[in-house]
C-alpha cells in the first residue's frame, strides 16, 4: 500500500477476474524510497499496524490493528478511477454453459484432487481456510471436503 500513500509498506494482494487489475501494480517497492519518505508519512511515529505476541505453544502470532484494515484515500481514488475498466474487462458468464445450471457442491465434488490442485496452490488455500477461526463449514459440504491434505 506504500504506492498509495500508506504510512507503512505493508504488502497487498489483489485478486480479480478482470485483467484490468494489473493497472494497480505500480512496480517493486524500493527500500531507499521507503526510508526517505517514512518520517513524512508517519509524523506521529505510530508503531506497526499489527500486535505481535507468542501463544502458549511458543508460536509467533499477530493481529492487524485498525490501521491495517483500512485502505488509503489514494487507493480508494484509484479504485474509483479504474472501476469502468474493472467492469469492462471482467469475463461474462455464458448462460448456455452447462456449469451454470449445476449446484456448486456438485461441481466441487466432481473435481479431482490431482496435480492441477498443487499447481494452483489449492491445497495451501484449503489449509488456510480450515485454519480460519470463524470458519463454519456447512454440514452438506463436510462429506465432500478432504479430511487430510
Amino acid at each position: 500500500m506504500w504506492h498509495y500513500e500508506s504510512r507503512t509498506p505493508k504488502p497487498t494482494v489483489l485478486w480479480s477476474s478482470s485483467r484490468a487489475i494489473t493497472k494497480f501494480w505500480l512496480g517493486r517497492l524500493k527500500r531507499s524510497e521507503v526510508r526517505a519518505k517514512a518520517e513524512l508519512r508517519n509524523p506521529q511515529r505510530r508503531g506497526p499496524p499489527v500486535k505481535r505476541w507468542q501463544d502458549k505453544e511458543g508460536r509467533s502470532r499477530f493481529q492487524g490493528t485498525f490501521d491495517l484494515r483500512q485502505y488509503t484515500a489514494a487507493f480508494g481514488q484509484k479504485i474509483a478511477s479504474e472501476l469502468h475498466s474493472l467492469i469492462k474487462f471482467t469475463p461474462r458468464l455464458n448462460h448456455d454453459d452447462e456449469l451454470q445450471s449445476r449446484e456448486a457442491i456438485d461441481i466441487w465434488n466432481d473435481w479431482e484432487w490431482g496435480d492441477m490442485w498443487h499447481m494452483a496452490e489449492m491445497v495451501d488455500f484449503v489449509r488456510y481456510l480450515y485454519g480460519a477461526k470463524a470458519m463454519a463449514i456447512p454440514s452438506e459440504w463436510r462429506p465432500v471436503l478432504p479430511k487430510e491434505l
